[in-house]
């Protein structure tokens, strides 16, 4: 009885008319420094997810969730995260701060989308990544100042007359 169910389910399942839900990926835009992490959340939709029996302990129900770089300086870049869905299927869920970095300044254009039990299209996300300042001239100037108290001090103990 149970075989006949799942052969059942499984009909079913593969019988689903295709799906147009959407991965939302937060915050639209940001500003961060180039070199340094920016964190991008991704929320999936109730409606995307069919039925998923997890017939053996080593095939749970998964979802593979990969955010690529579509234009900018790191195009071609990806990140892929796998994520398990202890939960039952039908509630929406979310994946909260997915740090990416990049290497130079520029607007790189995230696309996130979601493969295993779920086909979702997703929107896109904006990250600025801005030149740091780079303090070199205050730097090297309290540099010199430490170097010459140093070199101060040394002296006067040089020049000190033994008692």
């Amino acid at each position: 009885m149970n075989r006949f169910l799942l052969i059942l389910a499984l009909f079913c399942y593969s019988h689903l008319p295709a799906r147009a839900d959407q991965v939302t990926l937060t915050p639209d835009t940001q500003t961060q420094v180039a070199g340094s992490s920016a964190s991008i959340s991704a929320a999936f939709p109730a409606s995307g997810f069919d039925l998923c029996i997890s017939v053996f302990p080593d095939n749970p129900c998964q979802e593979t969730f990969t955010l690529t770089v579509i234009s900018g300086p790191d195009a071609g870049q990806t990140m892929t995260t796998d994520v398990l869905l202890p939960f039952e299927l039908g509630s929406a869920f979310s994946i909260n701060d997915v740090f990416v970095n990049t290497g130079g300044p520029g607007t790189d254009v995230f696309s996130g989308s979601a493969s295993g039990i779920a086909s979702l299209s997703s929107n896109t996300v904006d990250v600025i990544w801005t030149a740091s300042t780079v303090p070199e001239p205050a730097s090297l100037l309290l540099l010199g100042f430490g170097l010459a108290g140093a070199g101060i001090v040394r002296r006067k103990r040089q020049n000190q007359v033994p008692s």
